[in-house]
């Protein structure tokens, strides 16, 4: 799990809340109204003793729109699966870029996430509603073809079965992990997402 918390507000106090150890990695968020380096060495201190990864990112509260995709490219960067909690607080205008940054999200990693904004939760999950894309017919013979074969296959094993080259499979696969419908499992492996079944 992926925990994103601010330096300032009551963020850090719901921190202590969480179960560390399904916590791989800690994302600090600080800025110029918000930075508290005591709080910042406690976190790295705490991560230090639970083996937790921990990063900090600026946020430049007058340009926002710059911090949600850097912060949105960060959190795909360092993501290994699991939940993504946000324990934020409003009183710092910086705490919109990590909800912003969702919707620059991936939607695979969209539906994981769940916001705690001064104790309020809100699942992700519960307010995406999930429809399939419009697929083109390689794309659609691709989940059908996985569906098929128990969800997940080699990508050889795909371009085989469906005749077609590999960059026309790879560019494929590319778009359905874009949409969420297909994950990558490992090295040459791709499985249909569970939701799109």
């Amino acid at each position: 799990m992926m925990v994103i918390v601010p330096t300032c507000g009551t963020s850090v106090d719901a921190l202590k809340s969480v179960d560390l150890g399904e916590v791989s990695t800690i994302i600090v968020l600080s800025g110029r109204r918000c930075r508290d380096d005591s709080v910042l060495n406690e976190l790295v201190a705490l991560a230090k003793e639970k083996r937790i990864h921990v990063i900090e990112a600026q946020i430049d509260e007058d340009r926002m729109e710059d911090a949600v995709l850097k912060l949105a490219t960060g959190i795909k960067r360092v993501w290994r699966g699991g939940r993504i909690l946000m324990l934020l607080s409003l009183s710092w205008v910086g705490c919109l870029a990590p909800i912003l940054a969702i919707s620059v999200l991936p939607p695979s990693m969209k539906e994981l996430c769940t916001v705690v904004i001064d104790g309020i939760i809100v699942e992700m999950s519960k307010l995406s509603v999930r429809e399939r894309p419009r697929l083109r017919l390689v794309e659609k013979k691709i989940v059908e073809l996985l569906e098929i074969m128990g969800g997940c296959s080699r990508a050889k094993d795909i371009a085989n079965s469906l005749g077609v080259s590999r960059a026309t499979l790879y560019r494929s696969l590319n778009r359905l992990i874009e949409q969420g419908l297909v994950r990558r499992a490992s090295r040459g492996v791709y499985c249909v997402e569970r939701e799109s079944r």
